[in-house]
């Protein structure tokens, strides 16, 4: 794990939010030179290179040491965060339920309801992540999605016949097709 971190570290962020820090460092302090600033671009250049170069040298070297049990660790671990956080939700959606349930339960429970399942199918596909059933959710999710992608091409198809056809306005096409483009962005 330690060597994973390492790796991280090595292969991470080159320090471009600083540089572009110290350069919004102004030139003028009351008609004066600001004091250091050219020091502070200077030091801030010099460790953004000397991390590229540490970069390009210290991924390979440290790729040579990283087996793959340490990979397959990496993973189990990013599993059960995931889980964690997945059942997490669940609970918190439970108890939103059961706390505004008293209102408009009806929705707020269809709602709730197909939010909670959708997430136990999550940690159902992440459960069985050692099987062959974990690619058989992932076909199943990609056939899922390629079928709703198809049907708001039926559903924007549809609203451009209505709109021949003068049902429509064009303000009322407009916001349906604005409409079906965010659920066609929000599967993609």
């Amino acid at each position: 794990m330690l060597l994973i971190t390492t790796l991280s570290s090595v292969a991470g962020v080159r320090g471009a939010i600083t540089l572009a820090g110290v350069l919004s460092v102004p030139l003028l302090v009351d008609g004066m030179p600001f004091p250091g600033r050219d020091l502070m671009i200077f030091l801030s250049a010099a460790v953004i290179v000397l991390s590229l170069i540490l970069g390009a040298l210290g991924i390979p070297y440290f790729m040579k040491f990283l087996s793959l049990n340490d990979l397959e660790e990496h993973e189990r671990e990013l599993l059960k965060a995931r889980q964690a956080a997945t059942q997490a939700a669940v609970t918190w959606l439970e108890e939103w339920m059961s706390r505004h349930g008293d209102d408009d339960a009806e929705m707020k429970g269809a709602v709730t309801a197909r939010i909670i399942e959708s997430y136990r199918q999550e940690l159902q596909a992440m459960a069985l992540e050692r099987d062959n059933q974990a690619d058989h959710a992932r076909k199943r999710y990609a056939l899922e999605t390629d079928l709703r992608l198809q049907a708001i091409q039926v559903q924007r198809k549809e609203l451009y016949r209505l709109r021949k056809r003068r049902h429509i306005d064009e303000q009322m096409l407009q916001t349906l097709i604005r409409e079906l483009d965010y659920d066609e962005a929000a599967l993609q």
